[in-house]
């Protein structure tokens, strides 16, 4: 199998788990990960995968989520 394109669609972590179990893979690790594009934006979006658009699935998927900030936290 083919692994999708994620990061660059805007799809939440829900919405790629949803497509992964349609073609039969289950994400194998979520890592969480603040960005400092996503400040504003929605939390739980796929900011990057393993393996990357168009690889073959090996049997792990990871994907890396956004994880929502504040605004104004420490100051930024």
């Amino acid at each position: 199998m083919i692994m999708p394109d994620f990061g660059s669609q805007q799809v939440t972590y829900a919405e790629a788990r949803r497509q992964l179990q349609a073609l039969g893979v289950s994400v194998s690790s979520i890592e969480k990960v603040q960005d400092q594009n996503t400040q504003t934006a929605q939390a739980d979006l796929v900011v990057g995968q393993y393996p990357v658009a168009g690889q073959v699935i090996d049997g792990t998927v990871t994907l890396y989520v956004s994880v929502a900030t504040k605004n104004g936290a420490n100051g930024q």
